[in-house]
């Protein structure tokens, strides 16, 4: 059964205003969470230093790579040493850390700091929603249209080659829609790799490849590898 990091619990809702997980083992008839809030900001999850968005661009599921890597993943000035992205990643303005990556490192706005995303998912929503591109009733998609519009501001693109590649357009690898999950709630797998690392994932969160519909997930990356 999947747990939340540190926790023996099941799911997990991020609340940004208190800075901590919403946490339980069970959900209610409506879908909302019966569970306990804990305290669970990066400093408190163990090993796990950064969850950027993987899209799984082949239909083989999102995957780890078995190669190592340098690569700044929690976006503190200082390379660590990871298992490389085997998928895609999305990034923002070159992607040259993990705060131009959607994880809990992710820095928006560009002023050097870490915005306090709970995860990838939290930190993409909120880039669209910056742009008025969804709303959180009708439309949580990101079409073709979107995705340029985001192209355009933030140089918002996928690394294909590995975390330190230069990013390529979603349109040229055929990418032309981005669903977004309308839950907050996410599951975790750890170790699902075999390496240490661990995968949360959210319902709702697949995107449309040269019109075949495949899922994304938040790698969450060990430093201990």
């Amino acid at each position: 059964m999947s747990r939340v990091p540190g926790f023996n619990y099941d799911y997990a809702v991020w609340d940004k205003e208190k800075n901590s997980y919403i946490v339980g083992t069970d959900k209610n008839k409506d879908g909302n969470l019966i569970g306990d809030e804990i305290k669970c900001i990066v400093e408190n999850v163990g090993n796990k230093a950064c969850s950027p968005l993987t899209f799984d661009l082949n239909g083989d599921g999102v995957k780890t790579s078995d190669k190592l890597t340098q690569y700044d993943i929690n976006g503190d000035g200082k390379e660590e040493t990871i298992n490389d992205v085997a998928d895609g990643t999305l990034s923002i303005r070159g992607g040259n850390s993990g705060k131009d990556l959607f994880g809990d490192n992710t820095d928006l706005d560009n002023d050097g700091l870490s915005d306090g995303f709970g995860n990838g998912f939290d930190a993409l929503k909120a880039l669209a929603a910056k742009e008025g591109l969804i709303d959180s009733k009708d439309d949580m998609i990101l079409d073709s249209k979107d995705i340029k519009i985001l192209e355009d501001k933030y140089q918002f693109g996928m690394k294909t080659g590995g975390y330190n590649s230069s990013a390529k357009s979603l349109a040229a690898l055929g990418i032309t829609e981005i669903y977004l999950g309308k839950t907050d709630a996410v599951e975790t797998q750890n170790n699902f790799d075999g390496q240490n690392n661990m995968l949360m994932t959210q319902e709702g969160s697949i995107f449309a490849i040269n019109g075949i519909k495949r899922e994304y997930a938040d790698v969450w990356h060990s430093l201990t590898v």
